[in-house]
């Protein structure tokens, strides 16, 4: 399974590379690695190197060079001719992980990349003298070595060392384990798993001869033999792993071999050590004492600056990668009973237990956070009470302003409601408030008076007698005889409130006025006072007034009382053309509006009151709702009307809100219906296992056959599952629509979870007919996105494929396209889709196969999941031969989203 994935690894990285060789320009960084970078150390020095040097000047780039499945001269020949029709441009830096790969490369730096700077990572002491004895895999006696420092000396070349510290490790693990009288390496069969095994037995012989060593290697065991042989072993013997790379070996359990790693700490009784950095994170090894990936990477970093810097590499002196330090898995230690006692001071732990304060973090987390939100409700509820009382405080001003402001006006008010009779006259009317003036002439009290009715007033005075008049909602004079004998004049102004039948009703006593005209001075000053007086009436009102001179056909109004100028205009008074005027209502209602206005004409109804749209200006219309009040305001000696009166009002608010309360009665009907719908697809989709249950159960309690028991328990275990599956559906489907459904943003490692995905679904696979296959990937790709989500629309996809395929195989993957998203796709040689049903498939309790068991709902949750996380689902099939499901994510969350 390694070795596929490795090919894959190779092949699409090669393609990748090879596709961008006809463009590169820039200088790059080739790293070679002698085998592959499943090692997780080996990866991490990629990743630093790229995020360190991966700029706009200079490229990173990678090649696996699989050296342990080369085994001949030949071999390593295509494989350097193949590096250099896919590089003809020769690298700024090449840096190898591992001296098999230089020895295999060596003949390229004798001619066509001569000179090039190059880094030897990890690099032995000596070197075998023939390529083909490192290839064959012949290291014994016989084989001629040199030192390495003779066999780089012709080149440009410099060495990053990482020793073993065998001594120190077996040191360590003496501290660790008191009783420590056996140590077992396991290693392989690569070039440096021999050198180090060399290097154990002499350092066990000269330094720990009391010792016994074990030798586990993969040449002589496979992967079951190895974990069989450490279940033997009890926890007085020291286990120190190196690698274990299989290769083509037959016969091998590959889920094993890919997993060793990470299953072999469960095999041995005591702690598994490591001479290099192996996953600490983890807790499958318990480490050891060595140059930590992160310390190297550094050293390694620093050196590539400065052969980038201009330093030739062989003026750079050969160093180790860092200094030594033990590096311990506190978790793991613990697991195998390491009497905490005798842990290492000085080491760096993982995985320690967590302090008094980590322990209990979330609770003092949650103490603080409910304070501090006790502290802003009672500071919200404190600012609410506050804005109350001063909303109060302005509300009672506002009415004293306007109680003041009515008893203070030198005209008599009156609001009155209107009284009908059975004909709809005017037959009384009810006093509902009077201000001060109206006491003062009336010779009254405004609590005597307001609730009654006019009929029922104890008040004589002519006046009263003007407020049964007919409305005219215009100015109206009159001349009464004052109790002096003198003869008052006085001007009746009446104006429609808000609220129905009532009137605001103004007596202006123009009396003096009229005596003042004798003198053309005050006169004039008491005009202008009357001037301020109506401005001040029509203000309260918020009217716009208009005349329609019919004689003209002109229209005169003034937006000097409209207080927010709704209009924008620049000016407070026009006069238009009656023509220019019914352009200006909306085309929707103009016809309306000029058949109302026509019944008035025409003496059809007296009073025209409608509401309309229209815009102030015909260039650049901006339509406000308003409701006008018109009437005949002068008649011609004919008596037909002359000139209408009127007032508008702009309403968009109150439009507004009943535009609201419609789409909302609307809405609510449509969320009804949608309720009704789901209860009946829940009932019918609930009830089918359920009575499967009921019904087999029942069944069940009377068979005695135990074959039709175990077929009827099986029914009943299957249909207990289809409705946990079908409740968990909906719960994530109710979450969905909600807006509640959790989405947790992290780095995702894709290579890693699709791995998982992978074995998940091959332990659910019961089919020897089907193969499932991790196919596509990159070398490496992390993306930010939910992990959970990801795996849970992944498995959904591969579920799906596992239902409706009988033979063949089922792949995944992944790529990057080039837009930058990542493509995923799930394909299968199942029984495919209909063209015309790819989209229904999304719905929700879409069933194409009603014999199938499943809720219907699991791609329509995929695509909500893939939609909120950025991306886009989609599905290709032919009918008969197998469909490809896929979808696309974004590499950084979407914009929308907080993080």
């Amino acid at each position: 399974m390694k070795r596929k994935v490795s090919v894959w690894f190779v092949f699409m990285l090669w393609c990748i590379v090879g596709f961008a060789e006809n463009t590169r320009e820039k200088d790059y960084i080739l790293i070679l690695n002698s085998v592959n970078f499943d090692e997780a150390w080996t990866n991490n020095l990629y990743q630093e190197i790229l995020s360190n040097f991966s700029s706009k000047e200079v490229d990173v780039l990678a090649e696996e060079l699989l050296v342990p499945m080369v085994k001949t001269l030949e071999e390593a020949a295509v494989k350097r001719e193949g590096l250099l029709q896919k590089y003809p441009t020769p690298p700024k830096v090449v840096v190898f992980i591992g001296d098999p790969g230089w020895l295999l490369c060596r003949a390229l730096f004798d001619e066509e990349w001569k000179d090039i700077p190059t880094i030897v990572c990890y690099s032995r002491d000596s070197m075998p003298v023939r390529l083909e004895d490192l290839l064959a895999g012949n290291l014994g006696k016989g084989v001629e070595f040199v030192p390495t420092e003779e066999m780089i000396r012709p080149y440009n070349l410099t060495i990053l060392k990482q020793p073993s510290y065998v001594k120190e490790n077996i040191e360590l693990m003496q501290k660790l384990l008191p009783g420590l009288n056996k140590v077992v390496f396991i290693s392989d069969g690569r070039y440096i798993s021999t050198m180090i095994r060399q290097e154990v037995i002499q350092v066990m012989k000269e330094n720990f001869p009391s010792l016994q060593l074990d030798q586990l290697c993969s040449l002589d065991l496979t992967t079951e033999s190895l974990l069989n042989s450490l279940m033997l072993y009890d926890n007085r013997v020291g286990v120190i792993y190196y690698s274990w790379f299989l290769g083509r070996k037959q016969g091998e359990n590959s889920y094993l071999g890919d997993n060793i790693q990470r299953i072999i700490y469960g095999f041995s009784k005591s702690p598994v050590f490591t001479l290099s950095e192996m996953d600490m994170d983890a807790g499958n090894f318990a480490g050891g004492y060595f140059i930590s990936s992160s310390d190297f990477g550094k050293s390694l970093i620093a050196t590539i600056q400065k052969i980038l810097d201009g330093k030739a590499a062989r003026d750079i002196p050969e160093q180790n990668g860092g200094h030594p330090r033990v590096y311990l898995n506190y978790h793991h230690l613990e697991h195998h009973g390491v009497d905490a006692a005798l842990f290492p001071k000085d080491a760096v732990y993982y995985q320690m237990p967590p302090d008094f304060f980590q322990r209990y973090k979330i609770y003092f987390v949650i103490i603080i956070a409910v304070i501090i939100i006790l502290g802003a409700l009672i500071l919200m509820r404190f600012h609410l009470l506050l804005q109350r009382q001063q909303q109060k405080t302005r509300e009672y001003q506002l009415l004293s302003q306007y109680r003041r402001l009515v008893d203070n006006m030198p005209v008599i008010y009156v609001r009155k409601q209107l009284l009908q009779d059975e004909k709809g006259r005017v037959a009384d009317f009810i006093f509902r408030d009077v201000n001060a003036t109206f006491e003062e002439v009336f010779k009254t009290r405004r609590e005597q008076v307001v609730g009654k009715r006019f009929s029922e007033a104890d008040m004589d005075n002519q006046l009263l007698d003007y407020m049964l008049d007919k409305e005219s909602g215009r100015l109206t004079s009159f001349v009464l005889p004052g109790e002096d004998k003198k003869i008052r004049y006085f001007d009746k102004l009446t104006f429609p409130c808000t609220e129905e039948d009532v009137w605001d009703v103004f007596f202006i006593d123009r009396t003096e006025e009229y005596l003042a005209s004798l003198d053309s001075r005050e006169h004039q000053l008491l005009l202008e006072r009357l001037n301020r007086k109506y401005d001040l009436v029509l203000n309260a009102t918020g009217l716009i007034p208009w005349t329609w001179d019919l004689r003209k056909h002109a229209v005169e109004y003034s937006i000097t009382y409209v207080q927010d100028k709704a209009s924008g205009e620049n000016f407070d008074q026009k006069v238009i053309s009656e023509e220019n005027g019914y352009l200006r209502v909306h085309p929707d209602d103009r016809e309306r509006i000029r058949k109302s206005y026509d019944d008035l004409l025409e003496g059809r109804v007296a009073v025209v009151k409608e509401e309309y749209r229209a815009c102030f200006s015909i260039e650049d219309p901006v339509y406000f709702w308003f409701e006008s009040f018109v009437i005949v305001g002068e008649r011609d000696e004919a008596g037909r009307p002359a000139m209408f009166v009127g007032g508008s009002l702009i309403i968009n608010d109150r439009k507004k809100l009943e535009e609201d309360l419609v789409k909302a009665k609307e809405q609510a009907e449509i969320s009804n219906h949608l309720k009704s719908a789901f209860l009946a697809n829940m009932s019918h989709e609930i009830r089918t296992p359920l009575n499967a249950i009921v019904g087999f159960s029942s069944v069940l309690a009377d068979t005695v056959d135990e074959d039709e028991k175990r077929e009827y328990v099986q029914i009943i275990e299957n249909n207990n599952t289809l409705l946990l599956q079908l409740i968990g559906d909906i719960l994530d489907l109710s979450k969905i629509e909600a807006g509640v459904f959790e989405f947790i943003y992290s780095r995702v490692n894709l290579n890693l979870l699709l791995t998982e995905v992978g074995q998940t679904a091959r332990l659910r696979l019961k089919n020897d007919d089907i193969s499932i296959g991790f196919i596509e990937r990159m070398p490496e790709c992390v993306i930010y996105s939910d992990a959970n989500r990801l795996m849970q629309v992944m498995n959904n996809l591969i579920t799906n494929a596992i239902k409706f395929t009988r033979e063949g195989y089922i792949h995944f993957g992944y790529r990057e396209r080039e837009d930058g998203k990542i493509y995923f796709f799930v394909t299968d040689t199942g029984c495919g889709i209909p063209a015309d049903k790819t989209r229904e498939v999304f719905g929700r309790f879409v069933k194409l196969n009603p014999f199938q068991q499943g809720t219907g709902l699991g791609l329509s949750i995929c695509e909500s999941i893939v939609t909120r996380l950025g991306g886009e689902i989609g599905v290709v099939s032919v009918e008969g031969e197998g469909s490809t499901f896929w979808f696309t994510l974004p590499k950084e969350a979407p914009g929308d989203i907080s993080l």
